[in-house]
Formats: C-alpha cells, structure tokens, sequence
C-alpha cells in the first residue's frame, strides 16, 4: 500500500472512533455557543443533507455502528449540548471536530433527533 494512502486510511480510521464526548477547554464558549443553535428554527431535510456530506462516511443512515459509533443507539443515550460538542469539538482521539454555522449546527442536530429518537 503507498504510504500516502496508507496515511490516510489510518486518519480516518482514527477520526471516526469516538468515545464519550469530552468538552473543550473552553466550555463556556462552547455552551453559550450551543444554547444559541438549540434556540434557532431548524430544518432537518437541511440536516440530512449535511449528515449526507459530513456523517454518512462513519455513521450509517439506519444507525448501525461503522467506523464510527452506532447513532442509533448513542444518539437517545446522550443529551442535545453532548452530540453537540461532540460534532463541533470532536472527541480525542476519535471523531474530528467539524467547521459548521450554528443554521448547520442546528439543521444537523434536527435530523439526529428525528432520525434516532
């Protein structure tokens, strides 16, 4: 295997095992950040696309676990302000953080909550 793709199947690999979510050092920030995008009117068609985009990779759409944890079954198991922090923080050494607007955020977290009540 080139050590390039090698590399990079070892990146993803790592980037999507999550465990528990662990909030930044900057936890405030970070919470008042997160009780803003609960308080937006959401969309989850919107959601779903980007769950399509960004999720889909390590996460089934029928909440099986793949690369990543089973949605299906953590998602009920954990509070909105955690799958939150997990998404926009990450989690170390498991899932990477990722770049959404808090409209995404909140379009995001609509779909999850709809798709694994």
């Amino acid at each position: 295997m080139r050590p390039t793709l090698l590399l990079i199947s070892l990146l993803v690999a790592m980037g999507c095992n999550d465990d528990y979510v662990t909030p930044p050092a900057d936890t405030n920030l970070l919470a008042g950040r997160i009780t803003g995008i609960l308080a937006l009117p959401s969309d989850a068609g919107a959601g779903d696309a980007i769950f399509a985009t960004d999720c889909v990779f390590c996460h089934p759409t029928d909440g099986s676990a793949g690369a990543g944890k089973a949605l299906g079954t953590w998602i009920p198991d954990h509070t909105p302000e955690q799958a939150l922090t997990a998404i926009l923080a990450g989690t170390p050494g498991g899932m990477p953080s990722f770049e959404l607007t808090d409209q995404e955020a909140a379009d995001l977290w609509a779909y999850l909550d709809t798709q694994f009540p």
